[in-house]
Order: C-alpha cells, then sequence, then structure tokens
C-alpha cells in the first residue's frame, strides 16, 4: 500500500491530468478493509490513500464519502498524534475535495 500510494502522489503532482470514470470498488474495498484493521500503520496508509483517491477522483468518490468519513472518524478515539494529525487531514480532504470542492476554492 505504500508503493501504491506513492504512485497516487505522483499523480496528484501531475498538472492537467484527467481521470476516466472507471469502477474503482477493489480500491475502495481494500481501503475500507485496511481502514477497519488494528494495527496502526496499516489504517494510517489506508487513510493516506482515502485522502489521494479523494484529491485525484474528487466527486466520482462521492459514493463511498460516508463511508470512507465514519471509518476514518472512528480513529479519534486514538492517543497518538500522529493518528489525530492524519484523520484530520484526510477527513478534510475527503470533504474539500468530494462534497463541496466550490466551496473550498483556493
Amino acid at each position: 500500500m505504500e508503493q501504491f500510494n506513492s504512485e497516487l502522489a505522483k499523480l496528484v503532482g501531475r498538472k492537467n491530468l484527467v481521470i476516466k470514470n472507471k469502477d474503482y470498488t477493489v480500491i475502495y474495498n481494500t481501503s475500507i478493509h485496511m481502514l477497519e484493521d488494528k494495527n496502526m500503520l496499516v489504517y494510517l496508509e489506508a487513510i493516506r490513500n482515502v485522502e489521494l483517491l479523494s484529491v485525484l477522483l474528487g466527486q466520482q468518490l462521492k459514493p463511498k464519502v460516508k463511508q470512507f468519513i465514519n471509518l476514518i472518524a472512528n480513529k479519534y478515539g486514538e492517543s497518538k498524534t500522529a493518528v489525530v494529525a492524519a484523520v484530520d487531514k484526510g477527513l478534510l480532504a475527503l470533504v474539500r475535495n468530494s462534497y463541496s470542492p466550490a466551496l473550498f476554492a483556493d
């Protein structure tokens, strides 16, 4: 997943990238299973994955956003600073890119 996230990060950095509307069910399901995992390193990578997907896919991610938000928000119970920071960043990316990108225009 780390390597997949690094490839997604490269795509995020590219200008004028057009993402086609395809079926990303396997990626979504893998991320969901990783978010449900008890291992902190695993679900941190999943949060990063969802964050990058929200930037790349934007409105296309909308059918899964509610489920991702519920799973990520459950991680607020953790006491580690890295987890809380990742959760904040991931939720902001989901809301910013999937729900109302016009409200957050820079």
